[in-house]
């Protein structure tokens, strides 16, 4: 800028000019700025990306630019490329003096509870004097509030919300400001972000508002601006993320847990309710992670509320939270056998629930109440409820000790099977049976074996086996066998003979073996004539072996020579003759004890001799002594046709003598005469017949029988009533083949089946005809009985029960139920209803039951409510009607704001989540929650139109929102009953609405000016004498000064108040004065300078008779206070550069000065501005 007014005059005319040019670039924008759309979708999203998301920038010396940033520090976006920054996208610094927005466009939050909002910033300012903060508004722009403050309480929905507490150029309010780079000239370093960070608020105050906006401001100085500014991306504004309740849980034992908050995002305030309410005092806590012990087993309510910062509260429930008690691991079956896994084992406990998980510490592990399969150890099982804590059992298995054995074996010799074989066994369980392979043996012990391999299969009492081999060896010997003593026959036909024989060498003692027979001694007896041989055989089984003879005399021999005698005579006679035997023969018949080789005067008969010779050998021979024409018996018979049926019979056909005969039978017992004897038992018969001539016959016949039917029966019994028994015939003796009769089942076989139980008699008819009789009882299995026991339901749940005790058939039983496919004999968590078992024994017997588990209605609530009739008042009610379960009922309330109520209707209620809690007689429970709603609040939102020049033609319009329709309005200080005000002069105004509930809210707007005219002539001053000021208060359509003159402006040339009055195109007036001294002692500084190197007015010091000065000192200051420019000499001027260096930006400076001036101290100060 070139003036060609003389220089003294300069700075007057500048400073004029500069004051009314800032201010009307300042203040219209701060007035003018308005929205002009209003966004109703949330959450709202801008990332900067497509565009500039139809943000606006202005403000004193704006910079703010859109677009990929490449400057040294903050040289990308926070996401995505693009984003809102100052100082341009590629600058090195930002403008100096700057005062500036960026605003969003317009929200209606009318439908927003909890708004939110979030940011990323990155900043890199000058510290102290330079930074940015955000501001809102609610009447689209007409005034402006400081969004948050640098003292707000941090959490997650509130943090990063500013660094810096006063910042000079923002009119020391908090904001975002510093830079990580070193500082330089005096620039003012502080703490940058380095990064973009995450900012973000909740905006309580915003809820419900219906247009508002948003700003960014940036605001710097003069200086120290060499930094890259600050950045905004990705902006979001919407429901604050609502607080989402939950927790975990960690259990220190079976009944005592440490629970931990998991709720999300950032809960401040805790209220726990363990459902114990046993435990007082101590079923609640507000500790964020708080421990509870439950003294009792069962399920149990825990549910955690969390309420948050302005997000609202949140509640979670872990239902049927589990708790066990008194568990006991018990066996069920012992280990039978060592190292193997027979064992098993089950646990019992008492808890709440019906579905549990079971883990027995076994490989794999076990998921059942009962552990099998299991070996000898100790095991632990952890029983847990589908949530809650797990309980722990210990239980020991032990084991037999394991079989062992010793073998004592025995080596056969000789290739014979004189080995053997002795068991020692142990261990196990006793008594022990044997299997030997080959079948040599059933017990511990066997001999009379071969060598060989032999296998021994050991079977204790629980069946546990071992197997063992052994090897029966074999030992060869040396036998030597003699006969040392023959003893021949002494007759022939005899068997007197004997023989000894000497064994040698082998192993003692010794077997012999006579052949063809002679027992097993070493000495034979009762031999006949003969070749023998004789085999020994010692304990090793060798053998040896030697033949011999034994002799015997010729055979005895008679010859008769009978003389007959006529029948009835005594004439008769017999002699015998001898040969062969050792003589010395001697003689003795019979009948008459003859001891003669002849006897004499015989009767007819037969006689009978017996010859004995000297070694006692004997002969017998008869002689039959006929009569005349004696009498012949021929006889037949017939044997007994069954075991003593009596049914034999005799004939005897005679001949010869003379007729008549006598017949006379004998038996013994009982004589018969006749020639046919019948109806006989079994016997010898004797026959006796003598004719007329006395002569007689004797013979005789034996009549014999069958052995008697012999009939052994073995049964089956009879199983599940099914008719399976059986009976099986075994039968000996009679006369095969054999018929059968079973009565009275009907059979004709030796086996009868599909038989009842009962009793049988079998009939059986041999070949003969004879009948044997036997009976049989068949038994029958026992019975399955049951008997069958239930609990009914309580509360409406499935908690019924079964049990089912079985007696009879044959154990273990198998259980099918319908329904349910279950195979126990105890069942739990049951509905209501008919349950039928099919029993099934190990044979297959089956049984019927069923059962009926009775119902029972649980509680029933229906509530109702009463909503709250203002916001924040508790003016709600809410009832429950109640039916079912078992009188009397207990009743309680809570809600979600830590309230308890009780009783079936309770009033005077807030707004929120109420939640009844019922119990019975039976004590079975229920809850039920039912919100109570309250009108939003009222809210005013008040759009004024600002006054013109004090014409009074502001006005305001209301925006009713929330509470209940129709609204009454009351306005103070003007009594008006309508909802908007014409015709208002600035000021403030309050307004009172009143909705159809009588709910009541304030609010109140402040009608400003607008185009209010302000002007200035500057400071009052002191000049020179002849020196002339020209004042000019700006750019307007009249003026008038104090003279009357209307030019634009005047000169002063004379002291006095000089004042004036201009119109500007509004037709608004405004009225300036000025004051001005003429008294400076010749010697003034200007009270400003352009050092742009013109020519003209480039520098700044004294100005006037300045060779009258003396001892002068000037010092000039930054805003900062550094001293910028020092002088000593009034001819030294600053050139507006620190100490002649780098330039000072466009700024006001401080300055000082102490000088004698024509022998007088004097000292002033003053500001001077640089103008660029």
């Amino acid at each position: 800028m070139k003036l060609t007014l003389p220089s003294i005059l300069r700075t007057y005319i500048f400073k004029s000019i500069i004051a009314v040019l800032v201010f009307f670039a300042i203040c219209p924008l701060q007035i003018h700025a308005q929205c002009s759309s209003t966004i109703n979708s949330f959450p709202y999203n801008e990332g900067f990306e497509s565009s500039n998301g139809g943000w606006t920038s202005g403000g004193t010396n704006s910079d703010w630019a859109w677009g990929i940033p490449i400057k040294s520090t903050i040289n990308k976006a926070a996401t995505g490329s693009k984003c809102w920054i100052t100082g341009g996208l590629n600058k090195v610094a930002y403008n100096s003096g700057q005062n500036s927005w960026l605003k969003t466009p317009c929200f209606n939050l009318s439908n927003i509870q909890h708004p939110y909002i979030k940011f990323y910033v990155f900043w890199d300012t000058e510290g102290q004097y330079d930074g940015a903060n955000i501001e809102y508004s609610i009447n689209n722009g007409t005034s402006w509030q400081l969004l948050g403050s640098l003292s707000d309480t941090k959490n997650c929905l509130n943090e990063n919300w500013y660094n810096a507490s006063s910042i000079k150029f923002l009119n020391d309010a908090n904001a975002w400001s510093g830079t990580n780079q070193s500082g330089s000239g005096g620039c003012v370093v502080g703490n940058g972000s380095g990064k973009w960070v995450l900012a973000q608020h909740t905006l309580p105050l915003l809820a419900g508002k219906t247009s508002v906006s948003f700003r960014f401001v940036f605001a710097s100085g003069s200086s120290c601006n060499s930094f890259d500014g600050f950045a905004i991306d990705d902006f979001t504004i919407g429901e604050a993320p609502s607080n989402d309740a939950s927790f975990t849980y960690s259990c220190v034992n079976n009944n005592t847990i440490n629970f931990t908050s998991t709720s999300t995002p950032c809960p401040v305030s805790y209220l726990w309710n363990f459902g114990d309410p046993s435990s007082g005092s101590s079923n609640t806590s507000t500790l964020p992670n708080p421990s509870h012990t439950y003294a009792l087993a069962g399920d149990y309510f825990v549910s955690l509320t969390v309420t948050g910062p302005d997000n609202g509260s949140s509640t979670y429930i872990e239902t049927n939270f589990e708790i066990i008690n008194s568990i006991t691991a018990k066996i069920l079956q012992p280990v039978l056998c060592n190292a193997d896994k027979t064992g098993a084992a089950y646990v019992s406990f008492s808890g709440g629930g019906s579905q549990f998980i079971y883990s027995w510490n076994t490989s794999p592990v076990q998921n059942t109440d009962t552990a099998r399969n299991l070996g000898a150890g100790n095991y632990i099982v952890t029983v847990s409820g589908l949530s809650g804590c797990a309980a722990n059992a210990n239980i020991t298995l032990t084991e037999p000790l394991p079989v062992s054995y010793t073998v004592v074996n025995s080596n056969a010799s000789c290739g014979s099977n004189n080995g053997s074989i002795t068991l020692d066994v142990s261990g196990g369980v006793f008594p022990y049976t044997y299997q030997w392979s080959p079948n040599v043996s059933t017990s511990n012990i066997a001999d009379h074996l071969f060598a060989g391999d032999y296998t021994i299969l050991v079977t204790d009492n629980n069946n546990c086996q071992k197997t063992i081999n052994t090897t029966v060896a074999n030992n060869p010997g040396t036998l030597a066998i003699t006969v040392t003593n023959l003893s021949n026959i002494t007759c022939a036909g005899g068997n007197n003979g004997s023989a000894t024989v000497n064994v040698t060498g082998g192993t003692t003692p010794y077997i012999y073996d006579w052949l063809p027979f002679g027992g097993a001694g070493n000495t034979a007896s009762s031999l006949v004539a003969g070749n023998y041989k004789v085999i020994a055989t010692d304990q090793t089984g060798c053998k040896d072996s030697t033949q011999f003879t034994l002799t015997e005399p010729l055979p005895l021999q008679t010859n008769l020579n009978i003389q007959n005698t006529p029948c009835g005579t005594n004439q008769g006679s017999a002699s015998v003759s001898v040969s062969g035997g050792t003589g010395n023969y001697q003689y003795l018949w019979t009948p008459g004890n003859f001891t003669t080789p002849t006897i004499n005067n015989l009767v007819a008969g037969k006689y009978i001799v017996l010859v004995t010779d000297a070694n006692g050998c004997t002969k017998i021979d008869s002689a039959i002594v006929s009569g005349t024409s004696g009498v012949s018996i021929q006889l037949s018979k017939t044997d007994l046709s069954c075991f003593e049926n009596n049914t034999g019979a005799a004939q005897a056909v005679i001949t010869g003598g003379v007729q008549p005969y006598t017949i006379q039978w004998s038996n013994g017992v009982s004589t018969f005469s006749g020639n046919n004897i019948t109806n006989l038992p079994a016997g010898k018969y004797i026959i006796q017949v003598q004719d007329a001539s006395i002569c007689s016959a004797i013979d005789s016949i034996s009549i014999i029988q069958p052995a008697a039917i012999n009939i052994g029966i073995t049964t089956t019994p009879e199983t599940c009533n099914k008719g399976n028994g059986s009976a099986i015939a075994t039968v000996g003796g009679g006369t095969a083949p054999y018929s059968y009769s079973w009565s009275p089942s009907g059979g004709k076989n030796a086996t009868e089946l599909n038989l009842s139980a009962g009793n049988y008699t079998l009939t059986v008819l041999d070949g003969n005809g004879c009948v044997s009789n036997s009976n049989a009882i068949v038994t029958a299995s026992a019975t399955i009985t049951s008997t069958i026991t239930g609990t009914a339901t309580s509360c409406g749940n499935n908690n019924g029960t079964i049990q089912l005790d079985v007696q009879g058939g044959l154990a273990p039983y198998q259980y099918q139920w319908t329904p349910g496919n279950v195979n126990s004999n105890t069942l739990t968590a049951l509905a209501a209803g008919k349950y039928i078992v099919l029993i099934t024994d190990q044979n297959g017997c089956t049984k019927n039951d069923s059962i009926d588990i009775a119902p029972s209605q649980g509680i029933t609530v229906q509530l109702s409510a009463t909503d709250a009739l203002c916001a924040a008042t508790k003016t709600g009610t809410a009832n429950a009607v109640i039916s079912g379960g078992n009188l009397p009922y207990l009743v309680n309330w809570d809600n979600n704001l830590g309230e308890n109520f009780s009783g079936n209707t309770i009033t005077n209620l807030s707004a929120g989540i109420y939640t009844i809690h019922i119990n019975d007689a039976d004590n079975c429970t229920v809850q039920q929650s039912i919100t109570i709603n309250e009108p939003l609040p009222i809210g005013i939102n008040l759009i004024s139109t600002a006054e013109n020049c004090d014409a009074q033609d502001g006005s305001i319009i209301s925006n009713i929102t929330g509470g209940t329709q129709p609204y009454q309005y009351q306005w103070l200080p003007i009594n008006s009953n309508s909802p908007n005000l014409n015709n208002l002069a600035a000021g403030t105004y309050q307004l009172t609405v009143n909705d159809a509930n009588n709910c009541m809210a304030n609010a109140s707007e402040t009608i400003s000016k607008t185009n209010t005219l302000s002007i200035t002539l500057g400071n009052d001053t002191t000049i020179c004498s002849g020196d002339i000021i020209h004042l000019y208060p700006g750019s307007f359509i009249s003026y008038l000064w104090q003279d009357n003159s209307i030019s634009p402006s005047f000169s002063a040339i004379t002291e006095g108040l000089y004042t004036v009055n201009v119109t500007d195109q509004n037709g608004c007036t405004a009225n300036a004065s000025i004051n001005i001294v003429a008294d400076c002692g010749d010697i003034y500084f200007p009270s400003g300078f352009t050092p742009n190197h013109d020519g003209l007015n480039d520098n700044f010091g004294p100005i006037g008779n300045i060779n009258a000065i003396s001892n002068y000192e000037m010092n000039v200051y930054n805003r900062f206070g550094k001293l910028v420019f020092q002088s000593k000499t009034p001819g030294t001027k600053w050139d507006g550069t620190v100490f002649g260096k780098e330039p000072q930006s466009a700024a006001t400076y401080v300055w000082f000065a102490k000088f004698v001036f024509k022998g007088t101290n004097y000292t002033r100060k003053g500001t001077i501005t640089i103008l660029r």
